[in-house]
């Protein structure tokens, strides 16, 4: 038997106990590689967000300057982390309950979107933190629906 074949052999006998949300017509390995990057995702922008949270809820100095920049108030910054924690703890909760994981991407998908509209309001070309957070959200939205099938 061949290297390939036994590769195909292993793929073909993995089951991933998904709760059965992959649609049935996916490979194996397509399923492993879903769960793999939903995994990897969904603890990424965990991590990110919830880095991101503790900044805020902290006062600490760099998000206090991009309020002053963006003109929004200082009484927004606890609510700001409060919502990126929330979205950190959903995306980890996800795990256990499919539907709060899904949604926690989402708002924090929507929260970024916010984000952007404050950068454009002021005229603010500095993008590069936004894009990185916005594209691992996005990413991480998509892959909790391709694991539970919606997509």
């Amino acid at each position: 038997m061949t290297f390939l074949e036994k590769s195909r052999t292993l793929l073909a006998s993995i089951e991933i106990d998904a709760g059965g949300d992959l649609p049935r017509s996916s490979t194996p390995g397509e399923r492993a590689i879903v769960f793999a990057a939903y995994v990897t995702l969904n603890i990424a922008a965990a991590l990110f967000s919830g880095f991101a949270a503790v900044t805020y809820l902290i006062n600490h100095s760099y998000p206090r300057a991009q309020m002053e920049i963006k003109r929004l108030p200082m009484s927004w910054m606890p609510r700001l982390g409060g919502a990126l924690a929330a979205g950190a703890v959903g995306l980890l909760v996800g795990f256990a309950v499919h539907i709060v994981g899904t949604l926690a991407a989402l708002g924090l998908v929507l929260y970024f979107i916010g984000a952007f509209i404050a950068h454009m309001r002021v005229g603010s070309r500095n993008l590069v933190g936004w894009a990185i957070f916005f594209a691992t959200t996005v990413a991480t939205l998509w892959v909790n629906l391709a694991h539970h099938g919606i997509s």
